[in-house]
């Protein structure tokens, strides 16, 4: 049997060219998030970034400023505990779908002559929806959760509220014997010291300029090493996720009394990751000071060892990890309220704040759980700004996970913060199906998904995008980055804008479906119109009033035209969620 739930999730992201006409828009984030690799940047199939993590799993150490802080050994510090659905038929693997984009242009990425592998066919929404019933309650997810791993809950408390502060640690009491050679030199650079472990042995060598003096490794990405410290003032733990942007851990803060434990991700060490970050850093500190309740807590951040490090609060799972959990199952109405409300509450921030977040998924939501599985408060979180920008300064050409990328970046349109609604719209009926709505393979797939179930755009909204293109183009030419190449007319023209589109902005399915023959060696063509989405969602012969508003809230998201599309506040007072 060739086709496998797997291949649902085999993903090979492609660049837009959009928000280079505009001007110059990770990861993170901290807490334990399970990310998805690119395809095409990794096959080793390993997952992206952060993982279900818990604050347990802390040995002992000698160190000369350290509480004593015990915690079980942790059964997600090896791989036999990550949450797994083998044997499931409902079970299938997802990669990130943010490659970096090569040097070629939009056109020969999309439509190379050359021959693809052969597909295997992703599992089908009706069989994974047969498996099991879906997740009714709150409750019943906490049982489930609990089942899985009781340090999800036991792990709630993280920070001492109000942290107090303890007095710096005396450097002529440590022992230079406890230190290596480089640490000699770099601890008399620092003004205070808050945390030195003992017993620690690194091998350092001041002459490896390549490997950061044996920090890092090959990759460029720091070596963790349990009980070690970062800067001189966090224990840490345990690493809780790696992945192409650097490593999370798990530390506890030694500044401050108490058991406090946050959240660090040191970004690799390289020029890429690096300004990712940094753009990722200016969002969180636009957003400190004025905390929302459904947007991750930004503590600080600094330069160690030529990583910068972003600290975080500490949360418990993103939202795809709780489907693996669950094993796909989906999430009944009253869930899919619940995440809506709290997801679309945080939007509701963010886009007051001018912040479009472009990477809205399963894996950039998280919950924090409560201390205790008995209690039915719920608390969801939207993390990762490494790929945000604001309104009015688009600085990343590349931008949304394929999977819940809306058309006008696929089309390579402008665009603004209603790509995170359409987002959303794809977000939420995953939750709700346990499967992507839009599983496209690569952008000619996924724009044929969005005709096959949505229609064809009318020809005033691609008329008008074309426009709207143009005339950024020669607006923003003056004012986009020395280092940003300015689109040309030619380049323009190879945008899926004006290839699957004719003059006057009317689909051209047979060009779209020669496109789809020659990225992709399936025969099958796509048919306007030739799906529904109650079909798609499971509820095509659900007589419920609450199928019909759940139905009805997510056309509202799922509109071609930006201006059209109903905005995160409005989506608030929709009658679904009342």
């Amino acid at each position: 049997m060739k086709a496998t739930s797997s291949s649902i999730q085999k993903r090979q992201g492609s660049g837009n060219l959009n928000s280079a006409l505009s001007a110059a828009s990770a990861t993170p984030h901290s807490s334990f998030v399970k990310k998805r690799h690119e395809h095409p940047r990794q096959l080793s199939h390993n997952y992206r970034g952060k993982r279900v993590g818990s604050c347990h799993s802390i040995t002992k150490s000698g160190n000369t400023n350290s509480n004593e802080l015990y915690l079980n050994d942790s059964p997600l510090k090896t791989k036999t505990h990550m949450p797994s659905t083998e044997g499931s038929p409902c079970r299938p693997r997802r990669h990130v779908t943010q490659p970096t984009p090569s040097q070629s242009d939009v056109f020969q990425r999309l439509y190379s002559s050359k021959p693809k592998s052969q597909s295997q066919k992703p599992q089908s929404n009706v069989h994974r929806r047969s498996c099991l019933e879906k997740v009714n309650s709150i409750a019943e997810l906490y049982n489930i959760l609990y089942r899985k791993d009781p340090y999800l809950f036991k792990c709630s408390s993280y920070r001492t509220t109000p942290p107090f502060m303890q007095s710096p640690m005396d450097p002529n009491a440590i022992s230079l014997n406890s230190l290596n050679i480089y640490e000699r030199g770099e601890i008399i650079r620092k003004d205070n010291l808050y945390y030195v472990p003992t017993s620690l042995e690194r091998n350092i060598n001041l002459k490896s300029y390549g490997n950061n003096f044996g920090f890092d490794d090959n990759a460029g990405n720091y070596i963790v090493v349990p009980n070690d410290h970062i800067n001189y003032r966090f224990q840490i733990l345990q690493n809780i996720g790696n992945g192409s942007f650097g490593n999370v851990i798990l530390a506890q803060d030694h500044k401050y009394k108490g058991n406090n434990l946050v959240a660090i991700k040191i970004i690799n060490n390289n020029f890429n990751s690096s300004i990712q970050s940094v753009n990722e850093i200016k969002m969180l500190k636009h957003m400190k000071g004025r905390q929302h309740p459904n947007v991750i807590e930004f503590y600080e951040h600094f330069n160690f060892r030529s990583h910068i490090c972003i600290v975080t609060e500490v949360l418990s799972l993103n939202l795809y990890s709780v489907l693996e959990i669950t094993q796909f199952r989906g999430f009944s109405f009253d869930l899919i309220k619940e995440f809506s409300k709290q997801i679309l509450s945080g939007l509701t921030y963010l886009h007051s704040l001018k912040i479009v977040h472009c990477d809205i998924k399963p894996e950039n939501v998280m919950i924090k759980l409560p201390e205790n599985p008995q209690d039915n408060t719920f608390t969801v979180k939207v993390i990762d700004f490494g790929s945000s920008c604001f309104d009015d300064k688009k600085t990343f050409t590349y931008i949304q996970s394929r999977y819940y990328r809306a058309p006008e970046i696929i089309l390579g349109a402008n665009y603004d913060n209603k790509i995170d609604v359409w987002s959303l719209g794809c977000l939420l009926a995953e939750l709700f199906t346990g499967s992507p709505l839009l599983a496209g393979k690569n952008e000619i797939d996924q724009i044929g998904l969005m005709l096959e179930i949505f229609g064809a755009p009318n020809s005033s909204t691609i008329l008008t995008m074309r426009s709207k293109l143009t005339r950024s183009i020669l607006q923003s030419s003056e004012k986009i980055n020395l280092n940003m190449n300015v689109p040309n007319e030619k380049q323009i023209k190879k945008t899926l804008l004006y290839k699957i589109f004719d003059l006057n902005g009317k689909i051209n399915m047979s060009i779209l479906n020669h496109y789809k023959t020659a990225s992709n060696s399936t025969k099958k063509q796509f048919r306007l119109n030739s799906k529904n989405l109650e079909t798609c969602l499971g509820i095509g012969n659900s007589g419920s009033a609450t199928a019909k508003q759940f139905t009805n809230f997510l056309r509202r998201a799922f509109v071609w035209d930006p201006k059209d599309r109903v905005g995160v506040e409005d989506l608030l007072q929709d009658e679904f969620l009342r």
